[in-house]
Parts: structure tokens; C-alpha cells; sequence
């Protein structure tokens, strides 16, 4: 896999104006590109290229400094041999906002920091030039405003870039790695998905495999069934393994899971208490 650099989209930062330039400052693409790439390294599910070998890519394709519809119009089946995926995408939300939030239960109010960032990402075959998976990844935050104006805490803004990067690796997962019941032991059942990707304990999912293909009038593939066959729920989390108690139905090995209910699991907060 190749980690193309995200990047700004242009139009974005023609945007950017008031609190919103502090927060740009301090927000550094590098920076959010090693996190990045450092948890998607960490979490042992891919094999990803040295910069090096990525910046040959981006040379090979045209694309440096080039923006994310450039790379999905560049690339051609069987060009890039050295990464069977490219994954890039660009930010096009950023927005930073001072507001007055009333303070619970009394009569008093605080002023909070609201921040809104959304990444388009793109998950690309080198193989096909397919576009495998295009999601738009959203990350909101509100913390108390620091005491001058004119600054932003450091740890502000690396909460808010990991908490991007952990959402961006579980789409990524999602799109190459969906999660599949992996072993089944009588009313137990275990999935391919541990801490931090994208499942909670507590939460219940459908299991499903592959049914018949869904084609229009005309032949084109809409789509293909896809039966429940059981019902679980996540009852334990391990590193890169989850433990899951058979609700309904009988789970077999290699079947799809799905959430039912609830919404996504979101990623542990970061910072003091109260944060």
C-alpha cells in the first residue's frame, strides 16, 4: 500500500478566514501525514511503502502537488507495481469557531472552541484504477477556549489530527479489510477486528454472506443480496480480535458483519478530564 500525502483542497483554502487561520497555522500536514502513516504501520494490517518509494509514485504519476481528482484521472491499470493500493484524499471542510456555550444547570456561560474538519478519502487499485472506496470522513470537536486568543494549545490540535487519523484508518480497513467472522465455537463467534477499529462492546451486528447477484432489465450489476444468516453482539475486544456472543441464527466463517444499531464507535477521547 501507498500512502499518497492528503493534502489541502484548493477551493478549501480559499476559504479560510478569522479563528479559522489560527487553527491552519498550527495545523500541519506533515504532521497529520506521519500520524497517519504511523497508524496504519501500528496497526500490522498492511505492508506500506518507504516515502521514498511513495515519491517516486507521485513523480511517476504526475501528482506532486497536484490535487485528489488529479491522481484518480492519472492513474493507469498496472502502471504503479510497486503497491497494489494507493490511498490519498484531500480535506474539504476546515473550520474553526469561537462560541458561547451556557455552562449546565446555572445561569453562566463559557466560551468553547468548535472545530469541523472533513477528509475526502479515496482508496484506489493500482491493478484496475478502480476507485475501491470514497468516503468523506468528518471529525468534530469542542474543547474550552484557550485563554488567549491569539494561541492554540498544541495538544488541541494533535487531539484532533489522531482523532482524524483513527477514523481514516478504520474506512480504510473497512474498504480492503471488510470485518469477517473468522472462527465459531457453539453460541461464540470471533471477528477479524480489535480495539479501535470501528467496533464497541455492546454492539450488535448482522452477519451476511454473499447472495445471488441484482441486475437490471438491461444486464448491468446493480448489486448482490446479501442474507442475514445470524445475529451477535460484541461482548470482549482484544488487540486485532473481537469476541462476539451468538444472539440468533448461525454465523459462519468468512461471512460479512454489519452494524444493526447504535452509532459507530467513536474513538477514545484524548486529553484531561473534562476536555
Amino acid at each position: 500500500m501507498a500512502l499518497v500525502p492528503l493534502r489541502f483542497a484548493p477551493e478549501t483554502l480559499r476559504r479560510v478566514a478569522g479563528q479559522t487561520q489560527l487553527l491552519m497555522q498550527r495545523f500541519s500536514m506533515t504532521a497529520l501525514n506521519n500520524k497517519l502513516l504511523t497508524r496504519l504501520v501500528q496497526a500490522k494490517r498492511f505492508t506500506l511503502l518507504e516515502r521514498e518509494q511513495v515519491d517516486a509514485i507521485e513523480r511517476e504519476l504526475g501528482l506532486a502537488g497536484q490535487g485528489l481528482a488529479d491522481a484518480t484521472k492519472a492513474l493507469k491499470p498496472g502502471q504503479v507495481r510497486t503497491a497494489r493500493y494507493l490511498v490519498t484524499g484531500e480535506i474539504s471542510a476546515f473550520d474553526l469557531s469561537l462560541q458561547r456555550d451556557r455552562v449546565p444547570h446555572t445561569a453562566q456561560t463559557r466560551e468553547v472552541l468548535r472545530a469541523f474538519v472533513v477528509v475526502d478519502l479515496r482508496v484506489i487499485s493500482t491493478q484496475t484504477s478502480e476507485i475501491l472506496g470514497a468516503h468523506a470522513v468528518k471529525v468534530r470537536w469542542r474543547k474550552p477556549a484557550p485563554a488567549t486568543r491569539d494561541s492554540l494549545p498544541t495538544e488541541l490540535v494533535d487531539d484532533l489530527q489522531r482523532d482524524l487519523c483513527d477514523r481514516l484508518y478504520v474506512k480504510t480497513l473497512d474498504v480492503l479489510a471488510p470485518a469477517r467472522v473468522v472462527q465459531v465455537e457453539g453460541q461464540q463467534a470471533y471477528l477479524d477486528r480489535g480495539r479501535g477499529e470501528g467496533f464497541a462492546v455492546g454492539d450488535v451486528l448482522e452477519v451476511v454472506t454473499k447472495g445471488k447477484e441484482i441486475r437490471s432489465p438491461e444486464g448491468e450489476l446493480l448489486g448482490t443480496a446479501a442474507p442475514v444468516v445470524a445475529k451477535v453482539k460484541v461482548v470482549s475486544l482484544q488487540a486485532r480480535l473481537a469476541t462476539l456472543e451468538v444472539l440468533s441464527g448461525k454465523p459462519v466463517v468468512g461471512a460479512l458483519c454489519r452494524r444493526v444499531k447504535g452509532p459507530a464507535a467513536e474513538p477514545k477521547k484524548r486529553g484531561p478530564e473534562g476536555w
